[in-house]
């Protein structure tokens, strides 16, 4: 959070979730406000974050509207609550994992572990960042807590979900992930993969669906960004 008082801008490839939280909180279904239609951006990026975000704040959003409508109002105010909540996102897993860290290894092993992620400075940085990879970032956490804590295949479908929704790139952790896995005889092959291909499935049908709604047409986030980056090789235009 010491962070996010300190450096509490984005930077562009921040724009699009910041932009359609405040778009979610502020216009809810009205998608013709919406900024996304003005300013598409290189390739589309999925609602899926921001609306998580926004749910939480939904709560309190009534309060900070009514704040920001009076006359000291400033609207900033919910960047700084957007970015918490992203923050908090990374955060749970993060203890999930210290947990489970402790379980399996030790406290001393799980304090030690605590004391070198909290004084290095990438992650606390980058945990209030409202980034696609941020929300990759606590998907992958928790699967890594997940597989510390003997459920593997738990590990592999939040992997797996994250890449459909958020981060095609995570390909890349799943596949060498998935063959550890397999040899060191962790998760049986057929019923892993079953497994896999429908949680993956569910998360497209939601990614599909829900991003087509707000993009108003038909889409997949991340199969255009993976198509975008890697057959037509044009990822030098971000």
């Amino acid at each position: 959070m010491a962070h996010m008082v300190m450096c509490p801008y984005t930077k562009v490839e921040e724009s699009f979730n910041i932009q359609a939280m405040h778009d979610v909180i502020l216009y809810g279904s009205t998608l013709i406000n919406y900024d996304h239609f003005s300013f598409p951006g290189v390739v589309p990026r999925t609602f899926l974050g921001a609306l998580v975000v926004s749910a939480v704040l939904c709560p309190v959003s009534v309060v900070c509207y009514a704040y920001i409508s009076s006359a000291s109002g400033d609207v900033f105010i919910y960047q700084y609550m957007c970015r918490a909540v992203v923050g908090l996102i990374v955060w749970v897993p993060l203890c999930h994992l210290r947990d489970a860290v402790s379980s399996s290894y030790g406290q001393r092993v799980a304090l030690l572990f605590s004391l070198l992620l909290s004084l290095q400075f990438h992650i606390p940085f980058y945990a209030t960042r409202t980034l696609p990879n941020t929300f990759a970032l606590a998907a992958v956490i928790e699967a890594y807590a997940l597989w510390i804590q003997k459920q593997p295949r738990a590990a592999l479908c939040v992997v797996g979900a994250a890449m459909v929704v958020f981060r095609c790139d995570l390909l890349v952790l799943l596949c060498p992930l998935a063959l550890q896995m397999l040899v060191a005889q962790e998760v049986p092959f057929f019923s892993t993969l079953a497994m896999g291909v429908g949680t993956c499935f569910c998360a497209l049908v939601l990614t599909v669906i829900v991003d087509s709604y707000f993009w108003n047409r038909l889409l997949w986030p991340e199969g255009i960004v993976l198509f975008f980056n890697t057959v037509s090789n044009r990822s030098s235009e971000w």
